[in-house]
């Protein structure tokens, strides 16, 4: 392999891993602007799984971030307090539990 194949290989897989970042970003920008449809909440990992004050509080009926898919919608009162992540919170349901163990 010379030199000119090699840098082709290099710039090209370069160029992709540059159009995947750019494309992500472009897809969340979209959504927000034009469909106004909002992501799904994100949370780093360093804060949602230290243990220190996540505490759930009450607010609006909104979608839980773990169990709620397109075709099964599954609303809660239950977010949050640190990571302001709506999660179901009940006897049936351990989504609060289990979003800050994962």
């Amino acid at each position: 392999m010379n030199f000119v194949d090699k840098f082709d290989r290099d710039l090209a897989s370069f160029r992709g891993s540059c159009f995947k970042c750019i494309s992500r970003e472009f897809v969340v920008a979209y959504r927000i602007i034009f469909t106004n449809k909002k992501p799904k909440p994100c949370v780093s990992n360093s804060i949602r799984l230290t243990a220190s004050s996540h505490q759930p509080i009450r607010t609006t009926r909104r979608r839980c971030a773990m169990c709620s898919t397109k075709n099964n919608d599954v609303r809660t009162n239950w977010q949050c307090s640190v990571c302001n992540v709506p999660l179901c919170l009940g006897k049936s349901k351990a989504c609060f539990q289990s979003y800050h163990r994962i």
